[in-house]
C-alpha cells in the first residue's frame, strides 16, 4: 500500500473514532511531538498525585505562655542566695517567679565571700524588700560594708525578725546593735537568736542591754548553762539554741564566744560548783593582772 493511501486510511479511521467517542482526544492528541515530555501533575488522576506526594502535616498549635512548672518553683525554696539570683537571671518567667514570691525571701543568708564583700546598705535593702515585710531570718557573715543605718532600715521594715546573725560585720558598732534590738522590742518583735561575734568594742554594758531587751520580748527562760572548756567554732551553727553567742569571759571580763564542754558530767554541773569555779577563775585573773 502506498504511503499516501496509508496516511489517508489512518486519518479516516481516527476521525470516525473521534466522532463516536470524543474522550479519546486525550489518548490521541491532535499534534505529535518528536520528543516526549514528562507528564505534568494536572494530566494525572487525583489518586496518583496523592500517592506520589502526600500533603504535609498541619503545623502544631503554639503552646500558650504560662507559669514555670510547679516542681521548679518548689526547688527554688532550697537554693542558696547566690544560686537563686543566678536562676532569676536565666529567663523572664523565672525572674518574675523569683521576684514575685515573698516566701522565697523570708530567710536571707549572705555567707559567700564574694557576695558578702560587695553587699552594701542599698543592696541589702533591695534583697530584704522582696520579702514584703515578712522577713524572719537575716544572716550576714563578714558583710563589712553594711552599716548601722542600713541594718536599722531593714529592721524597721521587717519587725517580725526572729533570727539576726551578723558575725564579723566590722561595719557595725555595739551602740548600733543595741539600738536595733531595742527597735525590735518596741515593735513587739520576737527576736530569739542573735550572733554578735566580731562586733567591735562590745562590752558588758552593751551585752546586758541586749539581753534585757530580748528577755522582755521573749519570756521563755534559757536554762542552758554556759561553759568555756570545749571550742566548737561554728559561726552560723543552726543547732545552737542559745540566744546570744557571746558572753563575758570570767578570766578577762571581755565579751567573747561561748563554748560548751562535750562531757556529759559538765552539762549537768551543780550551780554551787559552777559559782566556785567562776570565783576561782576571777581570782586567777586578778593575780595575773
Amino acid at each position: 500500500i502506498p504511503l499516501a493511501d496509508r496516511r489517508n486510511r489512518i486519518f479516516f479511521f481516527t476521525r470516525r473514532a473521534l466522532q463516536a467517542k470524543p474522550n479519546l482526544a486525550l489518548v490521541f492528541p491532535p499534534s505529535r511531538r518528536k520528543h516526549s515530555s514528562p507528564l505534568s501533575l494536572h494530566m494525572l488522576p487525583a489518586t496518583a498525585t496523592a500517592s506520589a506526594a502526600p500533603p504535609p502535616p498541619p503545623p502544631l498549635p503554639a503552646s500558650p505562655g504560662g507559669e514555670p512548672h510547679a516542681a521548679l518553683l518548689l526547688s527554688l525554696a532550697y537554693l542558696p542566695l547566690r544560686e537563686l539570683l543566678s536562676c532569676a537571671g536565666a529567663c523572664r518567667r523565672l525572674r518574675d517567679a523569683v521576684a514575685g514570691d515573698p516566701l522565697l525571701w523570708r530567710r536571707v543568708a549572705v555567707a559567700a565571700p564574694p557576695l558578702a564583700r560587695r553587699l552594701t546598705d542599698e543592696a541589702l535593702l533591695a534583697l530584704t524588700g522582696r520579702a514584703g515585710g515578712t522577713l524572719r531570718s537575716l544572716r550576714l557573715l563578714g558583710c563589712t560594708r553594711v552599716s548601722d543605718a542600713g541594718l536599722l532600715r531593714v529592721v524597721e521594715r521587717n519587725p517580725g525578725i526572729t533570727e539576726l546573725y551578723m558575725p564579723r560585720c566590722t561595719g557595725l558598732t555595739a551602740e548600733g546593735v543595741v539600738k536595733i534590738v531595742q527597735v525590735l522590742y518596741e515593735c513587739k518583735g520576737n527576736l530569739n537568736r542573735i550572733r554578735l561575734h566580731g562586733i567591735c568594742r562590745m562590752t558588758k554594758h552593751h551585752l546586758d542591754a541586749i539581753s534585757s531587751a530580748m528577755c522582755k520580748g521573749n519570756q521563755q527562760e534559757d536554762d542552758q548553762s554556759l561553759f568555756y572548756s570545749h571550742r566548737v567554732h561554728e559561726v552560723l551553727n543552726t543547732n545552737d539554741e542559745r540566744r546570744i553567742d557571746v558572753d563575758v569571759c570570767p578570766m578577762c571580763t571581755n565579751v567573747r564566744l561561748v563554748f560548751d564542754c562535750t562531757r556529759d558530767g559538765c552539762r549537768f554541773v551543780p550551780s554551787d560548783l559552777l559559782n566556785s569555779y567562776l570565783l576561782f577563775a576571777s581570782k586567777i585573773s586578778l593575780q595575773i593582772c
